[in-house]
């Protein structure tokens, strides 16, 4: 990348000084580009360039869209990876109120006024597929199969895709405390009625164990949201750069 920019002014670099995570990275792009159009896409080749073209002519032709999503198609897929996905999207969907449409990448080009309302969204811990949800841009959707990774292996695993699953939910909902809050007064009151009118033992301990799997996890989910609001108050900047090439 060094060289190419240094042989091709269009071609800029930002690197940082360690990795911030996908979603500065859009942030920053964002915040450096300059052009009319904006294009996403991921530097391991599974996501073909060639796609730019037909995104681009698509927005040219149709002013009255602001977005081309590249939609993946998990047909080849393992089915537990088919699953795994249908569900994020299902429980994004009815815990955050937002339209997600299943299999929806960051592989995009948008105008220059969906960025421009990206980088108003002050928030550093940010969710970017999220966010194009809750801007409300009219988006056209194209399907795609991904190319095999050209180089390298992904450390993008099954526990990684929950934790960023679970930080899209803990961004835009707090309905999984307020779900979990009123299951567990629900259980508090069986428990309660089962030691007042039934008296036994063996299943109001069961229940008992049940409540206190029930508080350990609200206490773990109450963490998450607490240590969003800390990250988010604390000041910390969301990158650093430690390169810039043809930016200045």
């Amino acid at each position: 990348m060094r060289h190419l920019a240094l042989t091709n002014r269009n071609v800029r670099v930002l690197s940082f000084t360690r990795n911030f995570g996908k979603d500065a990275a859009i942030y920053a792009g964002f915040k450096y580009s300059a052009s009319d159009y904006v294009a996403i896409i991921d530097a391991d080749l599974q996501q073909d360039p060639k796609y730019i073209v037909e995104m681009l002519e698509f927005l040219e032709k149709n002013s009255d869209y602001d977005i081309v999503t590249m939609v993946n198609d998990y047909s080849k897929s393992k089915k537990i990876q088919r699953f795994m996905k249908k569900c994020f999207y299902k429980i994004m969907e009815n815990n955050t109120g937002q339209n997600y449409e299943i299999g929806a990448s960051d592989f995009r080009v948008m105008r220059r006024n969906v960025v421009k309302a990206m980088l108003e969204i002050t928030e550093k811990n940010r969710f970017t597929k999220g966010l194009f949800s809750y801007l409300g841009f009219k988006q056209h959707s194209i399907s795609y199969v991904p190319n095999k990774r050209q180089a390298g292996k992904s450390k993008f695993n099954l526990i990684n895709q929950f934790r960023y699953a679970l930080k899209g939910i803990i961004s835009f909902s707090i309905l999984p405390l307020s779900k979990l809050a009123a299951f567990g007064i629900i259980m508090s009151l069986l428990v309660l009625l089962m030691s007042i009118f039934i008296q036994n033992i063996k299943l109001t301990i069961c229940l008992l164990v049940l409540l206190f799997i029930i508080l350990f996890i609200y206490l773990w989910l109450f963490s998450l949201y607490l240590n969003k609001i800390y990250s988010e108050i604390n000041g910390r900047l969301p990158y650093v750069i430690r390169i810039k090439i043809n930016l200045d």
